[in-house]
């Protein structure tokens, strides 16, 4: 059914050459999916999927070549929502364990 919707969904996003929506949309698809899995059968697995999109969501890259990696962001300022929201998510996980949530 995800293939299909997407397929239905995105037909006019391709014509006008919006890929990189197109992957935004499939990732925040797969987020909204993964985050309850991660929750309900508390795999670190899931997390870890989840926390890796999302920050790709943000503009964090890396890429493969060779024997080597690239780690970085795209712009300075992709850098600094990144920071932002890295600086929220550890504050809200600290107030949510502070209080044995």
């Amino acid at each position: 059914m995800f293939l299909y919707s997407t397929k239905l969904h995105t037909r006019r996003l391709k014509r006008k050459n919006n890929y990189n929506l197109v992957c935004n949309l499939i990732m925040v698809w797969i987020i909204s999916i993964f985050i309850p899995c991660a929750i309900i059968f508390q795999s670190t697995f899931y997390g870890y999927i989840v926390f890796a999109l999302v920050f790709t969501l943000l503009g964090f890259r890396m890429i493969f070549f060779g024997l080597g990696i690239a780690i970085g962001w795209d712009n300075e300022d992709l850098m600094e929502n990144s920071a932002v929201s890295s600086f929220c998510i550890i504050i809200g996980y600290t107030i949510l364990r502070w209080l044995e949530i």
